[in-house]
C-alpha cells in the first residue's frame, strides 16, 4: 500500500520520533483532561460526547507540544525519557 509512497514528505513526518514520548506520556494526561472536562461540563450526555472528543485531541496537542519542547531544550533528558528513541 504504502510502497511507492516517500512518507519523509509527508507533512506529519517531523512528528513520527515522538511516537514513543506520546505512547508514554498520553494516559496521565489523558485521564487529567477527562476530570477537567467534567468538572467544568458536567455528565450530560452533550458534555459526555464533547469530553469523548475533545478530551484526545487535547492530549495529542499537549504530548506533542511537550514533548517538542523536551526535545529542542533537553535533549539530555529527552533521551532518557524515551529510551534513546
Amino acid at each position: 500500500l504504502y510502497a511507492h509512497k516517500d512518507v519523509s514528505k509527508s507533512p506529519i513526518y517531523k512528528y513520527f520520533s515522538l511516537s514513543f514520548f506520546i505512547y508514554t506520556s498520553h494516559e496521565p494526561i489523558l485521564t487529567v483532561a477527562k476530570k477537567a472536562f467534567f468538572f467544568v461540563l458536567g455528565r450530560s450526555d452533550i458534555a459526555i460526547l464533547v469530553n469523548y472528543f475533545l478530551a484526545p485531541v487535547l492530549t495529542i496537542v499537549i504530548c506533542i507540544s511537550v514533548g517538542y519542547f523536551i526535545r529542542e531544550n533537553m535533549p539530555r533528558f529527552y533521551k532518557f525519557v524515551s529510551g534513546g528513541r
